[in-house]
């Protein structure tokens, strides 16, 4: 998995290209399509995604901070699919994928996870 710090301006850019967002702000939560503009002000956590990265906004000590995962074609990676219990608001389910490497003991952990896709409504 690729790992990249980005400023918040850049992340709200980039995260205008991907098609999902999961975001946790101030007045709302939205889990779903990418249709609207969030305020930077209002945001206490954003997730930017489609199936090969993830676009993270959250705020750190007050401030908005950015990271931008990627995933790359050597990563080892279990994909789960979970159903959403609040299907009128959030949708149908969603999909993370976990990031698998190996302890110094030889025992494989997730390193990282990541949200890879979203099912809208029935």
């Amino acid at each position: 998995m690729k790992y990249e710090q980005l400023t918040a301006e850049q992340a709200l850019l980039k995260g205008k290209e991907l098609p999902f967002v999961f975001a946790r702000c101030l007045s709302k939560v939205k889990f779903g399509t990418n249709t609207e503009q969030l305020e930077p002000e209002e945001i206490l956590e954003a997730r930017f995604f489609d199936s090969s990265q993830e676009i993270r906004l959250f705020r750190r000590q007050g401030q908005l901070e950015a990271a931008c995962l990627t995933q790359e074609p050597t990563d080892d990676c279990l994909e789960e699919e979970y159903e959403i219990a609040n299907q009128e608001l959030f949708g149908q389910s969603f999909t993370i994928s976990k990031y698998l490497k190996e302890d110094d003991d030889g025992q494989t952990i997730v390193e990282a996870t990541r949200l890879t896709g979203w099912k809208g409504g029935k």
